[in-house]
């Protein structure tokens, strides 16, 4: 299993209706139990502030700055929503897995809904996280029509700190 040496992409989308779309194609958030807490591992990661392995110094992350995709950022993050649904590829948990929120709380448990799928031609897993959500316009004052004037700014600046992000990670940036 090779996953984690496939070309890395990741996409944000800002739909329509204002939800965003997160996609990578890394590893996967961990679906599998984790061995201390008796809970799948994804529970931690979107529950507990800086539960996430890349806040930490661990192995394989050593010096990594991170956008805030797990840990902290994504147990605020789910807090603030109307709804927030991950579908994973997990590498680790050799599955996919589908997980929501609603309003912040969890809307039942983790879902195995397929077999992860071994890409021959290419030696590796097709894994990966995508996460939608969508704001909660009970805690956010947002109106479609103002909101949609800063939609160029809001990719811009989204732009901006990902490709911070990724100078500070790697030394082949395009």
């Amino acid at each position: 299993s090779r996953g984690i040496e496939k070309k890395f992409y990741i996409g944000i989308s800002i739909l329509e209706d204002f939800s965003v779309l997160i996609e990578d194609q890394g590893r996967g958030i961990p679906c599998e139990m984790h061995p201390e807490y008796n809970e799948p591992a994804i529970y931690l990661a979107c529950e507990e502030d800086s539960a996430g392995g890349k806040s930490r110094n661990t192995e394989g992350y050593k010096g990594i700055i991170t956008s805030g995709t797990h840990g902290a950022g994504m147990a605020v993050s789910k807090s603030c929503t109307e709804y927030f649904r991950l579908y994973v590829k997990s590498l680790s948990a050799q599955g996919e897995y589908f997980l929501q929120y609603l309003r912040g709380e969890r809307d039942g448990e983790l879902k195995r809904t397929g077999d992860l799928k071994y890409i021959p031609e290419l030696d590796l897993y097709d894994s990966g996280t995508k996460i939608h959500y969508k704001f909660d316009d009970t805690l956010f004052e947002v109106s479609m029509n103002g909101y949609s004037q800063q939609i160029p700014y809001v990719r811009d600046r989204i732009t901006e700190r990902l490709k911070f992000i990724l100078m500070k990670n790697t030394n082949d940036i395009e």
